[in-house]
């Protein structure tokens, strides 16, 4: 079976990839396929020196510059109608829906940038053989079996938002073909986007919700939390009182500020401020081993 890793990235994006790409490595010997980072020349620019500093990553990375003609209509219809113009940083995110078009692969693993690989996603891609779109869900839920199983056809995920995380998908099947594609796009091109801005959280430009609503008519498998768990529900304290937790999590999900900086060590939330800086710190061990071995 082929298979490939994607990423969207942009010249800002170029350091936490690299770290997750040395952290999906360390962590997953099985995967002996491409990995390939997705791009433009507008919205998600990577520079030739970029490109060149990634490529001591990995021998087999691709770099795909994307045929935006698809999404400009998209686009178009998100700009007249967010009126919150910092929403447009993100974009390319939707450049992830790449990974449902025809492809030379057999699967597709597609993760954030920002997220860490602490354990492997083998057991992720064996329930694809069963499954043709995996995801974890957009949940804090401290229980990270909650949400886990199959959904067919006509079941929303029943999160606080129905939504499934954009970090952290797999794809397969007949969920890799144009026809799937196109049909994603018009979906998403049909949305009334001024009611969807009025309910969305600030800040985003709503990829996932977008997905998750198609999604939510098509046949998918739903994995524990583990696969994608949101920095925000790793706080310091709990790695104290559950030091085993982390052997149990796949992959973190740095939102709500990166671990570049000490900045984000303590984030508030629901008005109480909490300490980050254990899971920030395991970051930055990373990017540490990475830069030993690959310097530049």
């Amino acid at each position: 079976m082929k298979v490939a890793l994607y990423l969207v990235c942009n010249n800002s994006a170029v350091l936490m990839a690299n770290v997750l790409i040395y952290s999906f490595k360390k962590h997953n010997p099985w995967f002996k396929g491409d990995i390939v980072v997705l791009h433009d020349n507008d919205e998600c620019t990577l520079s030739s020196h970029a490109k060149s500093i990634m490529r001591i990553y990995h021998d087999s990375i691709k770099f795909q510059q994307i045929d935006t003609k698809r999404y400009i209509t998209l686009f178009k219809r998100i700009r007249r109608s967010c009126k919150a113009a910092g929403r447009f940083r993100t974009l390319p995110c939707l450049y992830k829906w790449e990974m449902f078009k025809s492809s030379e692969y057999d699967r597709i693993i597609y993760l954030d940038t920002d997220c860490l690989s602490l354990n492997s996603l083998k057991g992720a891609i064996d329930y694809s053989d069963a499954h043709n779109f995996i995801a974890a869900p957009d949940s804090v839920d401290w229980d990270m079996e909650k949400f886990k199983g199959h959904y067919p056809p006509g079941h929303k995920l029943l999160t606080k938002n129905n939504e499934l995380n954009g970090g952290f998908y797999i794809a397969g099947g007949d969920y890799m073909s144009d026809d799937f594609f196109n049909e994603l796009i018009r979906h998403a091109e049909s949305t009334d986007f001024k009611k969807f801005y009025r309910k969305l959280g600030k800040g985003r430009i709503g990829e996932q919700a977008l997905l998750s609503n198609f999604i939510h008519d098509k046949d998918y498998y739903v994995l524990s939390s583990e696969y994608n768990r949101i920095r925000r529900v790793i706080p310091d304290d709990l790695l104290e009182k559950k030091p085993d937790l982390l052997n149990k999590i796949k992959t973190v999900h740095y939102t709500s500020g990166k671990p570049t900086t000490s900045q984000y060590d303590k984030i508030r939330l629901k008005g109480k401020w909490r300490s980050y800086k254990k899971i920030n710190d395991i970051w930055r061990d990373y990017h540490e081993e990475a830069t030993a071995l690959y310097p530049f």
